[in-house]
């Protein structure tokens, strides 16, 4: 590890998180219920397949390999979370660089279409390039094409009881696949990952969604795991995503967009209050937090809250 990058043990409260974004919100922490029908997180219908199509092109275009991404990345040592404190916090990092080192780069749409040879789109922008694209992985649902599926070369892959998890005990270990992704969904929680701790706290009509990058692919079994706790039992889950170098950026704007309507999300009100993204690499330690919501036309838009790259 360079001894440059020092590590976090911080506490985010409320007001410096919205003042990061310039909005308000208000309200307490309750029950968020992030939704918990299958189809509710995919990509359907004939005017997406045809973006979903591109997907195959990820795995064309090559997955990252740790031998790709050469430039020696930071290895996390475990850090003390900070104690409590009665403040309104949005959320506390700990385990993390808080700056990551120059020398280490962090794999976002720039980085793959410039050193790989990619042609990545990300439309978002604010922190989001570093996880989400287009081509990308997705998953989809029971009416979603098997020709395009066939010919994905496993970029596409149905959601099922083998990738997809409802937390329904107080704790959960989840897989976080070599060269893959995870993504969850909740209303509040504790999330650990290779030394990196997130405390996510809940806050009326919110939702939190985490999406995590897996080791990049190497020697050995670079498998992985993330546990889950402190989350309102029966109202968060996890889906393991498919190899790839990015999750489709078409997939993320349909679960947030679905965050933002009623049933069943955030109750019958929708999450009004936003939806916040909390995306992280294991491999450099690159973290963004992303409040996302919507402009006068009804697009999605994202604002970026914090960053460490």
């Amino acid at each position: 590890m360079n001894n440059s990058e020092r590590f976090l043990s911080k506490k985010i409260t409320r007001r410096e998180f919205l003042a990061g974004i310039g909005a308000l919100a208000t309200g307490c922490a309750v029950t968020v219920e992030p939704g918990r029908r299958t189809g509710s997180y995919t990509v359907t219908g004939g005017a997406i397949e045809e973006g979903a199509a591109t997907a195959a092109q990820a795995v064309e275009q090559g997955i990252p390999t740790e031998e790709a991404m050469a430039a020696e990345a930071p290895v996390a040592t475990a850090v003390p979370a900070a104690e409590t404190q009665a403040t309104e916090a949005m959320f506390e990092i700990s385990g993390v660089p808080e700056q990551i080192d120059p020398g280490n780069r962090v794999l976002t749409v720039d980085v793959a279409n410039a050193d790989f040879g990619g042609d990545y789109i990300n439309t978002l922008r604010q922190g989001t390039e570093m996880m989400f694209a287009e081509p990308g992985v997705l998953l989809v649902d029971s009416q979603f094409p098997q020709e395009t599926i066939d010919e994905s070369n496993g970029a596409i892959r149905r959601i099922d009881p083998l990738n997809q998890e409802l937390f329904e005990n107080a704790t959960e270990a989840f897989p976080l696949n070599e060269g893959a992704f995870a993504v969850a969904t909740m209303g509040y929680g504790t999330v650990e990952v290779d030394g990196a701790r997130f405390v996510l706290e809940g806050q009326r009509d919110h939702m939190w969604l985490v999406a995590i990058r897996g080791n990049f692919e190497g020697d050995g079994d670079r498998n992985t795991t993330i546990n889950f706790s402190e989350y309102e039992d029966g109202h968060a889950q996890a889906m393991a995503y498919p190899r790839g170098a990015f999750i489709s950026e078409g997939n993320l704007k349909q679960i947030v967009d679905y965050g933002f309507v009623g049933d069943p999300n955030c109750g019958d009100s929708g999450c009004r209050e936003g939806v916040s993204g909390l995306l992280y690499d294991v491999n450099t330690k690159a973290l963004s937090v992303v409040r996302f919501g919507h402009d006068n036309t009804g697009q999605l838009t994202a604002q970026e809250a914090y960053r460490n790259w």
